[in-house]
């Protein structure tokens, strides 16, 4: 009996630790890149830095790559706390096909 108590306790005591991991740990667990938030470094790693105010005043930062005359542009909005300066491959990849990305 005494084994099973202890089996019992120590299984109560992971799982209450868990539990509290997961509560002091959520933003991250939900937000895994919101730790990499700040401003794009200057000068921009790739494309043009861009703002666009928004009707209410706020400043909305992007980064945009010109498409060849006549083509197209890609609108991508990143999601999950991410950064727009990762992208850099998915404009040049986009790019070299002459077709513009704005990302935002």
């Amino acid at each position: 009996m005494r084994r099973v108590m202890g089996l019992a306790t120590a299984l109560f005591t992971a799982w209450a630790v868990l539990v509290a991991l997961a509560y002091v740990l959520q933003r991250q667990l939900i937000y895994p890149g919101a730790m990499l938030g700040g401003a794009i470094s200057s000068p921009a790693p790739w494309g043009e830095y861009v703002t666009f105010e928004t009707g209410d005043g706020e400043q909305l930062a992007a980064l945009y790559q010109r498409p060849a005359d006549g083509a197209a542009t890609v609108l991508f909005l990143h999601g999950n706390a991410d950064r727009i300066d990762r992208y850099g491959f998915l404009a040049r990849h986009l790019g070299s096909y002459g077709i513009g990305l704005l990302a935002v």
